[in-house]
């Protein structure tokens, strides 16, 4: 890869103002809300702006969902891929180990643009990715909870019992 700068980006505006700033100009914009250790957390809003900012600069996006069960005062994370478009600008990872209590396990998923997705199990120089493409096998076995979820209409998977 080539080179690369990382800044804390908090709203839509400073995303903005940070790439024009920025040379060479970012190709991936790494989002995490709810945020990790800040517990930064932002609506829908932010993401239709986040979408919208992608769009114009040909940017992909990929956002951490890892924190999105362990939420407190009624707040409930959204999923980037509830907004209309986002599927075609980026994707989200989800994983179990964080809400279910598995630290170590590394278990999740990915949802979204299927371009990124693939490309993202072919790079090799993303330290300790194991990428296990069964997103085809999720969603024969379990349409219930893919369906909407990979749709990016903004499903959720099934409330645990």
């Amino acid at each position: 890869m080539g080179s690369s700068c990382v800044r804390t980006v908090t709203s839509s505006t400073t995303c903005s103002r940070v790439y024009r700033q920025t040379f060479p100009r970012p190709k991936i914009l790494v989002i995490n809300f709810p945020h990790n250790p800040t517990t930064a957390v932002v609506d829908l809003e932010f993401f239709k702006k986040i979408v919208t900012f992608a769009k114009e600069h040909n940017v992909i996006v990929i956002h951490d969902l890892a924190y999105a069960d362990l939420v407190f005062d009624g707040y409930r994370a959204p999923s980037f891929l509830q907004v209309p478009g986002a599927k075609d600008v980026g994707v989200e990872f989800y994983t179990l180990s964080k809400a279910y209590n598995m630290p170590g396990w590394r278990v999740g998923f990915c949802c979204g643009n299927r371009e990124v997705d693939r490309s993202l199990g072919q790079d090799q120089e993303l330290p300790g990715l194991r990428y296990f493409p069964a997103s085809a096998d999720c969603q024969r076995h379990c349409p219930q909870w893919t369906t909407g979820l990979c749709q990016g209409d903004g499903a959720a998977l099934p409330e645990a019992s």
